[in-house]
């Protein structure tokens, strides 16, 4: 008997219909961490009047301010594994993707 093999693809890019995991994770939590994020999200998403380039800017700048606030009230050291682990997902984060998929289509 002669053993067939099979040539391994790679995996579907993506992670639960967006580009990567951390962008999933990080729009997972700002759609339900508290209606504070959520609103915040929502409200960003539909500024008309700029582009999704400068709106998705804006978002990874608040939520890097968030992660600094929170090891700032915590008294984390800005140099540790934790704090280079998190900036480095946040880096991987597309952000253009969130607002784009949070944005309001308008009736035209």
């Amino acid at each position: 008997m002669t053993q067939k093999w099979t040539i391994p693809t790679a995996p579907e890019p993506g992670y639960n219909g967006w580009s990567n995991w951390e962008t999933w994770c990080v729009t997972l939590w700002l759609d339900n961490d508290s209606p504070n994020t959520a609103e915040y999200l929502q409200e960003l998403s539909n500024r008309q009047h700029l582009p999704v380039y400068t709106l998705a800017d804006m978002l990874r700048d608040q939520v890097k301010t968030w992660w600094y606030d929170t090891i700032e009230a915590h008294q984390l050291p800005e140099a540790c594994l934790w704090a280079d682990l998190m900036i480095g997902t946040l880096d991987r984060v597309n952000w253009y993707e969130i607002i784009d998929n949070h944005r309001e289509v308008e009736n035209v």
